[in-house]
């Protein structure tokens, strides 16, 4: 009898212990008020190797590239008709969409990372500690060059005033070359940099301090802000004046991110079932479709929100695909997904090796115009491009991004015994720098 009512305590105490050790590993015993998903409730489709998102970082950086290239080479230098040079014509004039789709990547990337890691104690001091590892080598490496290396081809901008160059050195430089796009050329990429680097400093918070739902309420909110804001008198004024204005600065141009964002959460909270692919893929060609006739329109900066909507649903198709579909076999080339590794760097140094490939390399070709010129006019920055960033990678980002594992996120409870992967985008993130 005392044997029976021995073995009847023992299986109620075990119980009893398995059922504190499920809500330990949910968190709910060291935070039950607390209504953020843990590490562990994410879809899987959010947190595994997403290969075609590198490949889709690598084309976004070589539709940029391109279109930044036809300035200088525009394809009817090399090519007099045909349908080859309308297609041509069309991609490199809008290359710039590029742009978009690293703000949508970056958004649902970063996003990612902050719902995995929010119920961390030390949330806001490693991601922040992260984002500079990622961030600043490249960043003010290519400002101490330009601004500050004597001897550099580009010497003379370092006489440009110290309040000005602030507006690099402080990553407000979308503020400037919005109302002067011209002003220091060779550092015109920065622009986006400063959007990104506004978005990191912000987005954090919120998604630190709201639930799942506030915080898609809040982006819905933003977005549908930033296209009343772009309407109203004061902004249409300004815009006529330096129509850069709406395309460049932050509270005119952050949709993308947030949409991104959007669909960071709608994925990672298992909101999207697997039949929602159909409808995603229906969204991003209808959106495109809308975009394309905007832009033949002439409405290029009123294009930006249909746009990042179309990236935005394209990204989400690809999150759940998972590896699946034609488009993300595509995608997951792997000189695609290289060039998205080292699409930082060379995002960020476009306009210096482009205005050294026109000086010192181009000229040199003696190609006669056709399309061998124009294969090798456009091939040839973009190849050394690709070499600076493979080095770049190796000596300098790869090592120093490597000390990313001292600041590892410390958790109230421990992990899962099998802990789902963490996504590609925590050690390769920015599009920029994401």
């Amino acid at each position: 009898m005392r044997d029976a009512r021995t073995a009847r305590m023992t299986q109620a105490l075990a119980a009893k212990s398995a059922a504190f050790a499920r809500l330990a590993s949910r968190g709910s015993i060291v935070n039950a008020s607390s209504t953020m998903p843990s590490r562990q409730q994410l879809h899987p489709a959010a947190t595994s190797h997403l290969p075609a998102l590198d490949g889709l970082r690598g084309l976004a950086l070589l539709l940029v590239f391109c279109h930044h290239i036809a300035y200088t080479y525009p394809p009817q230098y090399f090519l007099r008709h045909g349908t080859v040079l309308r297609v041509l014509r069309f991609v490199l004039l809008h290359g710039w969409v590029g742009v978009d789709i690293f703000f949508v990547l970056s958004g649902f990337l970063v996003t990612g990372i902050l719902l995995r890691s929010r119920q961390a104690e030390n949330y806001s001091s490693v991601f922040y500690a992260r984002r500079v590892l990622r961030i600043a080598p490249v960043y003010y490496g290519v400002l101490v060059f330009v601004f500050l290396v004597p001897g550099s081809p580009w010497l003379h901008y370092a006489h440009v005033p110290w309040h000005t160059q602030l507006w690099w050195w402080l990553s407000g430089s979308n503020v400037v070359s919005a109302l002067h796009p011209g002003y220091l050329a060779l550092l015109s990429p920065f622009w986006s940099l400063a959007i990104e680097e506004h978005f990191y400093l912000l987005w954090p918070l919120a998604v630190r301090r709201l639930t799942d739902r506030r915080l898609m309420q809040l982006a819905l909110g933003l977005v549908a802000g930033e296209v009343v804001l772009r309407m109203l008198p004061p902004v249409v004024a300004l815009t006529l004046q330096s129509p850069e204005v709406i395309y460049r600065w932050t509270p005119l141009h952050f949709d993308g991110l947030l949409l991104g964002s959007l669909a960071a959460i709608a994925v990672s909270t298992d909101l999207l079932k697997q039949n929602a692919i159909a409808w995603l893929r229906l969204c991003a060609t209808v959106a495109a479709l809308a975009a394309a006739g905007m832009l033949h329109a002439g409405l290029r900066f009123h294009t930006t929100p249909i746009l990042s909507l179309a990236a935005a649903s394209a990204v989400a198709m690809l999150a759940l695909q998972n590896g699946r579909g034609w488009l993300s076999r595509l995608l997951s080339n792997r000189l695609l997904r290289r060039v998205g590794r080292y699409s930082y760097f060379m995002y960020a140094t476009q306009t210096l090796v482009l205005a050294f490939a026109i000086a010192h390399v181009i000229p040199h070709l003696h190609l006669r115009r056709g399309a061998l010129m124009l294969l090798a006019t456009y091939a040839t920055p973009i190849l050394l491009s690709f070499a600076c960033g493979a080095i770049s990678w190796a000596a300098v980002e790869g090592p120093i991004n490597g000390f990313r594992r001292h600041f590892a996120y410390r958790f109230p409870h421990p992990p899962a015994a099998n802990p789902i992967p963490m996504h590609s985008g925590e050690a390769a993130t920015s599009t920029l720098a994401a």
